[in-house]
Protein backbone atom coordinates (compact mmCIF):
# COMPACT_ATOMS: atom_id res chain seq x y z
CA UNK A 1 0.00 0.00 0.00
CA UNK A 2 0.98 3.59 -0.44
CA UNK A 3 -0.23 6.85 1.65
CA UNK A 4 -1.61 9.62 -0.70
CA UNK A 5 1.12 11.99 -1.28
CA UNK A 6 -1.77 14.78 -1.83
CA UNK A 7 -2.14 14.19 1.94
CA UNK A 8 0.10 16.44 3.98
CA UNK A 9 0.99 16.93 7.86
CA UNK A 10 1.65 20.33 9.42
CA UNK A 11 2.32 21.38 12.98
CA UNK A 12 2.34 24.44 15.22
CA UNK A 13 3.33 24.02 18.84
CA UNK A 14 3.07 20.46 19.52
CA UNK A 15 -0.27 20.24 17.51
CA UNK A 16 -1.03 18.61 13.94
CA UNK A 17 -2.97 18.52 11.37
CA UNK A 18 -3.43 16.10 8.82
CA UNK A 19 -5.11 18.25 5.26
CA UNK A 20 -6.40 16.03 2.98
CA UNK A 21 -7.53 17.68 -0.12
CA UNK A 22 -10.74 16.78 -1.70
CA UNK A 23 -13.52 17.61 -4.79
CA UNK A 24 -14.88 20.21 -2.13
CA UNK A 25 -12.05 21.54 -0.93
CA UNK A 26 -9.86 20.71 1.76
CA UNK A 27 -10.36 18.49 5.28
CA UNK A 28 -7.98 18.89 8.16
CA UNK A 29 -7.94 15.93 10.66
CA UNK A 30 -6.25 16.82 14.29
CA UNK A 31 -3.39 14.17 14.80
CA UNK A 32 -0.99 13.66 17.35
CA UNK A 33 2.77 13.86 17.43
CA UNK A 34 2.96 10.04 17.35
CA UNK A 35 0.65 9.85 14.28
CA UNK A 36 2.73 12.54 12.41
CA UNK A 37 5.80 10.59 13.27
CA UNK A 38 4.43 7.47 11.13
CA UNK A 39 2.45 9.04 8.72
CA UNK A 40 6.27 10.92 7.97
CA UNK A 41 8.44 7.05 8.34
CA UNK A 42 6.14 5.89 5.38
CA UNK A 43 5.09 8.77 3.20
CA UNK A 44 6.12 8.83 -0.28
CA UNK A 45 6.68 4.72 -0.33
CA UNK A 46 5.44 1.44 -0.74
CA UNK A 47 4.94 -0.55 2.46
CA UNK A 48 3.04 -3.63 3.60
CA UNK A 49 0.89 -3.69 7.65
CA UNK A 50 4.41 -5.93 8.62
CA UNK A 51 6.39 -2.68 7.60
CA UNK A 52 4.07 -0.67 9.87
CA UNK A 53 4.32 -3.92 12.42
CA UNK A 54 8.22 -3.41 12.32
CA UNK A 55 8.43 0.32 12.69
CA UNK A 56 6.21 0.31 15.79
CA UNK A 57 8.37 -2.70 17.73
CA UNK A 58 11.38 -0.92 16.90
CA UNK A 59 10.17 2.92 17.40
CA UNK A 60 7.79 2.24 20.15
CA UNK A 61 9.26 -1.37 21.89
CA UNK A 62 5.81 -2.74 21.40
CA UNK A 63 6.01 -6.42 21.71
CA UNK A 64 4.93 -8.40 18.05
CA UNK A 65 1.35 -8.79 19.35
CA UNK A 66 0.47 -5.27 20.83
CA UNK A 67 2.43 -3.74 17.44
CA UNK A 68 0.28 -6.33 15.24
CA UNK A 69 -2.79 -4.89 16.98
CA UNK A 70 -1.88 -1.62 16.39
CA UNK A 71 -0.67 -1.45 12.70
CA UNK A 72 -3.85 -3.01 11.64
CA UNK A 73 -5.43 -0.48 13.98
CA UNK A 74 -3.58 2.63 11.98
CA UNK A 75 -3.77 0.90 8.79
CA UNK A 76 -7.23 0.27 9.14
CA UNK A 77 -7.82 4.10 9.79
CA UNK A 78 -5.59 5.16 6.84
CA UNK A 79 -7.97 3.27 4.61
CA UNK A 80 -11.07 4.34 6.21
CA UNK A 81 -10.30 8.22 5.81
CA UNK A 82 -9.53 7.10 1.98
CA UNK A 83 -5.03 8.04 2.69
CA UNK A 84 -3.72 4.79 1.01
CA UNK A 85 -3.89 3.97 -2.66
CA UNK A 86 -3.01 0.27 -3.30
Amino acid sequence: MRLREDCRITGLRGRFLLVIPGEHGERDLEVNDSFSQIWAAFAAKEFALEDVVAYLEKEYGMDSATASAEASDITGLWEKYGLTKQ
